[in-house]
């Protein structure tokens, strides 16, 4: 799970909801490094080391053009949503298939 949250967040919640077995890792912004933040590809190039998977075998959810953005520059095909009634969805355009 990559998140623009941080990663002490990013846990909390999963362990909250019961969600903890269902993700193998979690990769959340670097405290004080704004720089880290999607659409910077840094964590979703994180998020792949560990399983040793690529971009080529790789499939990125996301709900806002940032998001398709850091997937784009991480080579990773990229499913853009609107995850909520009325969101703008003008930025799916973005997706590239």
């Amino acid at each position: 799970m990559v998140s623009n949250n941080a990663g002490t967040a990013i846990t909390a919640y999963l362990a909250e909801h019961g969600l903890s077995d269902c993700v193998a890792g979690d990769f959340g912004r670097v405290p004080s490094d704004p720089s880290s933040m999607k659409p910077n590809p840094r964590l979703l190039l994180e998020a792949m080391e560990p399983s040793g998977a690529g971009p080529e075998h790789s499939i990125f959810i996301c709900d806002a053009a940032r998001d398709v953005e850091a997937g784009k520059a991480a080579g990773i095909q990229t499913i853009g949503y609107a995850n909520k009634p009325g969101k703008n969805s003008s930025w799916l355009q973005l997706v590239p298939w």
